[in-house]
């Protein structure tokens, strides 16, 4: 199963009463969802039974603590860095997103 919203608060250390930010933390997850299918090139579905074809994967499978996992990592940037510049020099951390993503990936 995809992370909560719950999830996605204790990401971004917001406290679970505090629902000033749920909405956009709901488009963050949509949005988080739907970009790492379009990174891997492949549908990803819930369960095993649920797969249609070769290239589907499955959260219930090996691979899906490293997708719930970059999403939640995506959520968390796009909630600290809501613009697309920023004053700061900033780099990407080895061994995140795309690293985890990588080995799922369809060409």
């Amino acid at each position: 199963m995809w992370p909560t919203l719950s999830d996605c608060k204790a990401q971004c250390n917001i406290d679970d009463d505090n629902s000033f930010d749920d909405g956009v933390l709901v488009t963050y997850l949509f949005a988080a969802k739907n970009h790492i299918a379009v990174t891997l090139n492949r549908k990803i579905v819930d369960k095993t039974s649920d797969i249609i074809n070769e290239n589907d994967l499955a959260l219930d499978t090996g691979a899906g603590d490293s997708l719930r996992l970059a999403l939640l990592l995506i959520v968390g940037h796009w909630y600290l860095n809501r613009e697309s510049t920023s004053t700061l020099t900033v780099k990407e951390v080895p061994m995140s997103f795309n690293a985890l993503l990588q080995p799922y990936r369809v060409y």
